[in-house]
């Protein structure tokens, strides 16, 4: 198995306080930048191991980096580069080609929005590609906020809508997971008497439906996520307590294949920290 796609985490520093429905708990966060010396050395070791994909994501903002615009044109120079962004800030990705822009209540909505239709702003610029990911109270909401949205539907690549169970990543709330996985059907069948109302081409919206699915996750085979202190993570669903490995001090190949990853690759899916992520679904009443 190959590294293909890595997750880097620049800056844990958030503007939110971590406040969003999507994040990790507490004490699993770095409230911290990436070392500007360190990650230049684990760029060439991606591209030495065939990594193609790299998203700049994680439980801050990318653009807190101090050093961001430099980070951006290193990595966009080897790889496939996607950015996770608030709405306010997705005139300031550019030239970053696609992002992914969480939309997690009605006034991330609302920006969005005002961000794109204010005559007294710029366009967005013709190939930057705008992928909506709608959660937590916009998810809800969804009545009200898709028809706005879709209103510029032109804009966006797709929009990726999450039912109420992908609140749920903190394993304190696994009950709240198990409630929402009984509401899921529920959930789905209204989205899709939505979409259908408003004729939106099914391929134009993604929807988080893989919680009946147990083969629907690629990450442990051919992805890493690397947070702001280099802890190797199996993916950004997973707030494992113990990562496995880190690349401060030793190289991303060395890491990645020491004893732990191999393990986790042979066998993540009877892990059960996998078997209980909302994403793959065996929260044990899913059936």
């Amino acid at each position: 198995m190959s590294l293909r796609y890595v997750m880097l985490e620049l800056s844990g520093v958030c503007v939110r306080n971590h406040a969003c429905p999507l994040c990790l708990p507490r004490d699993l966060k770095t409230n911290q930048h990436m070392d500007l010396v360190r990650l230049t050395r684990l760029v060439d070791e991606m591209r030495d191991m065939g990594v193609q994909n790299v998203t700049l994501a994680g439980f801050g903002e990318p653009m807190n980096h101090p050093d961001f615009e430099d980070i951006r044109d290193m990595l966009m120079h080897d790889f496939n580069v996607t950015i996770t962004c608030r709405p306010m800030d997705l005139m300031m990705v550019w030239p970053i080609p696609r992002a992914n822009v969480s939309v997690d209540s009605v006034f991330d909505a609302r920006t969005l929005v005002e961000t794109v239709v204010q005559a007294d702003r710029p366009a967005l610029p013709a190939k930057l590609v705008p992928h909506i990911v709608l959660a937590g109270e916009a998810a809800e909401r969804i009545d009200t906020i898709l028809p706005t949205l879709w209103t510029w539907e032109k804009e966006w690549e797709k929009i990726s809508i999450a039912t109420p169970v992908a609140l749920c990543q903190d394993p304190k709330h696994r009950e709240a997971v198990r409630k929402a996985t009984r509401d899921h059907r529920r959930d789905w069948t209204r989205v899709k008497t939505l979409i259908h109302a408003l004729g939106i081409a099914r391929d134009r919206i993604a929807l988080a439906d893989t919680l009946w699915r147990t083969d629907a996750c690629q990450w442990p085979e051919t992805g890493v996520m690397i947070n702001a202190r280099f802890d190797l993570l199996p993916c950004c669903n997973l707030p494992a307590t113990t990562p496995l490995g880190n690349v401060r001090d030793k190289t991303l190949q060395e890491a990645y294949d020491n004893e732990w990853w191999r393990h986790f690759r042979e066998h993540w899916k009877e892990d059960p920290r996998c078997k209980a992520c909302p994403d793959i679904g065996n929260t044990g009443d899913s059936k």
